[in-house]
């Protein structure tokens, strides 16, 4: 296997994790009873799961970090992620914070 070859298995290796990721968060978001942490955390890990493929390919190599702004400005400025999305810290805060007691709702309030 060449080396484009392997960039691109790698990338997809991280593709379906993030999948799965997402299929997770969304399985526990149509499950009233999940605790809204545990979905947060699957959907901050598909994104940045998701921002770790995109640039395998090119042969970039990422931090390893869960902060989602670093993530996604390794990415080419064109991209419109880049502007469409250009505050992920929310987001990245559900990466650490979930895995540790504190002040979350015990159950999905979500309709």
């Amino acid at each position: 296997m060449s080396g484009p070859e392997l960039l691109a298995r790698e990338a997809q290796r991280w593709l379906r994790f993030a999948a799965e990721d997402l299929a997770a968060a969304q399985r526990m978001l149509a499950d009233r009873s999940s605790a809204p942490r545990h979905v947060c955390r699957h959907a901050q890990q598909a994104t940045e799961r998701a921002l770790k493929a995109a640039p395998a390919p090119e042969g970039i190599d990422f931090p390893f970090t869960h902060d989602l702004n670093a993530l996604r400005n390794l990415l080419p400025a064109s991209w419109s992620v880049r502007t469409e999305h250009a505050d992920l810290a929310g987001l990245t805060e559900w990466a650490v914070q979930t895995r540790y007691p504190g002040e979350w709702p015990i159950r999905a309030n979500m309709g």
